[in-house]
């Protein structure tokens, strides 16, 4: 710990720290009584926000990768991506992508 004093965890039961439940946190499927415990939880629980960020890391690769379909596809890109910060977030990941898949294929093929 640096020094900082944090307030106490908010109590969220098992079920809400699903990645499940983060994914529809992140793409605005929760109720907002349940969205506001997750808006306060991502302020006061460290632990709570490197669960979410590690959750929203997977399901952004997932979309740069193709790998999202139908509804949740149709809210990541517009609900998630409607935030700025956002979507760098998205071309960051998507330019890592082609990155890897590029450095892959020259391994590959030497």
């Amino acid at each position: 710990m640096d020094g900082c004093t944090f307030p106490p965890r908010l109590a969220l039961n098992d079920a809400e720290l699903r990645d499940e439940r983060l994914v529809d946190y992140l793409l605005g499927r929760l109720s907002d009584e349940e969205a506001q415990r997750y808006d306060e939880r991502s302020i006061a629980d460290d632990e709570f926000v490197w669960r979410l960020r590690d959750v929203e890391n997977d399901l952004i690769d997932a979309y740069v990768r193709g790998l999202l379909t139908g509804e949740t596809c149709a809210r990541f890109r517009t609900v998630y991506m409607a935030s700025p910060r956002r979507r760098e977030r998205v071309m960051f990941a998507r330019t890592l992508a082609d990155l890897d898949a590029r450095y892959a294929f020259v391994v590959v093929s030497k």
